[in-house]
């Protein structure tokens, strides 16, 4: 926090020296506005950073600039002035810095120390594990945190294993818990009660996504206007049949609801509602782009006004494949506890999914979104969406 306030500090320090003039032109204005975005876009790193499968490093850049362009557009929308020449400098130097300090901090992985009877070794992204064999291994070893899991516990070892802890202030962790905070996903002998998914405390939550679903769908309504005709007049150019495609959905609840998408496939192959293969022949060469670019997704802006959708959430399958699903993949129903969304979690860290196996991860992947329920994993997910958008990753 205080190197976004220190930054347009030492600017100022630098412009001074040659200028006399810094109260005019808008100096201080561009001053508060990179030190507000400054401190904005730290608070929300710092509460991101506790979310699993997130590299703040890759996030950083889409936050700063979105708190920028914000300053920015409150300035031009009260026609206050600002100066370039204040506001870049100080913003390149605290951008720079801040992805510096953030690129070393990645590369620096976690020490973790592995107490357990059962588990030889223990493979987590960005750890370095160091087997423990006795809970007094604790107070020696280089760690920052202990996974540990007791093939028999037993009140002796729990106490030897608390008072190394004491000594050494190093925290623990189950192994379970770990492997959950580490992979994003909740494992598969550990599936969340009720109580841990009960949507009644949460009420406040639901409340503000769903102002938030329909404020950000009006603000987007003007552009997917201007959108929708070259897109229409292309989608009709390669190939007859309707513009739009609609399908059925398994949504909030278990109710169906009809989605609606620009269609990418030709009319003469749509097949029985669902496919396995990720290689679809059948999409046209307009589809192709649509759905590298997830133009194809625009249409669903009515679904989200009309609430049978929201942006974030566990992505809607069609009728037919949701059916089979339900069947044959354990708790796949959990996932209409919330409405489903244009993307979600499951969506930016997996990818497509194909087939039984790949939907039962992504079940996994949307029973954590689903324990997790916060704003904060939804700003995450929204930011990791427009990564993968930008790197054509994940479509089909």
């Amino acid at each position: 926090m205080l190197l976004s306030l220190a930054t347009p500090i030492v600017v100022v320090g630098l412009q001074s020296t040659f200028s006399q003039s810094f109260y005019q032109d808008g100096r201080l204005n561009s001053l508060l506005l990179v030190g507000l975005a400054n401190a904005a876009s730290l608070l929300v790193l710092s509460r991101l950073r506790r979310l699993p499968t997130v590299r703040l490093e890759t996030i950083f850049p889409a936050i700063y600039l979105l708190f920028l362009s914000l300053g920015v557009v409150v300035l031009l929308l009260t026609r206050a002035s600002y100066s370039l020449s204040m506001m870049l400098p100080s913003a390149l130097i605290f951008g720079v810095s801040l992805m510096f300090v953030l690129l070393r901090v990645h590369r620096r992985h976690m020490r973790v120390g592995l107490f357990d009877h059962e588990l030889k070794d223990l493979v987590a992204p960005h750890a370095s594990v160091t087997k423990l064999h006795h809970p007094k291994d604790i107070v020696d070893a280089p760690i920052d945190l202990v996974v540990a899991r007791f093939a028999q516990p037993n009140v002796a070892s729990s106490m030897v294993m608390q008072r190394a802890m004491m000594l050494s202030d190093v925290p623990m962790i189950g192994l379970a818990d770990f492997l959950e905070a580490s992979e994003g996903m909740v494992q598969p002998d550990r599936i969340p009660s009720l109580n841990q998914v009960a949507f009644d405390q949460r009420l406040a939550y639901q409340f503000v996504k769903r102002i938030f679903d329909l404020v950000l769908a009006m603000l987007m309504l003007p552009a997917a206007l201007l959108l929708a005709g070259p897109i229409a007049l292309a989608i009709k150019q390669t190939s007859p049949g309707p513009v739009l495609f609609r399908q059925a959905r398994m949504g909030w609840r278990g109710k169906t609801f009809v989605i609606f998408k620009f269609r990418t496939m030709r009319t003469d192959h749509e097949g029985q509602g669902f496919t396995i293969s990720k290689d679809e022949e059948r999409i046209t060469s307009v589809g192709k782009f649509l759905r590298k670019t997830r133009l194809d997704e625009i249409p669903q802006l009515i679904n989200i006004i009309k609430g049978e959708m929201s942006w974030i959430g566990p992505r809607p399958e069609s009728l037919e494949l949701a059916k089979w699903y339900c069947r044959d993949v354990p708790l796949f129903r959990i996932r209409h506890l919330v409405r489903p969304g244009i993307s979600g979690w499951a969506q930016v860290n997996q990818g497509y999914a194909a087939g039984v196996e790949d939907v039962t991860v992504k079940v996994r992947y949307d029973l954590y979104y689903i324990k997790h329920l916060s704003l904060w994993l939804d700003i995450t997910i929204l930011l990791k969406t427009i990564i993968v958008v930008l790197s054509g990753r994940g479509s089909r």
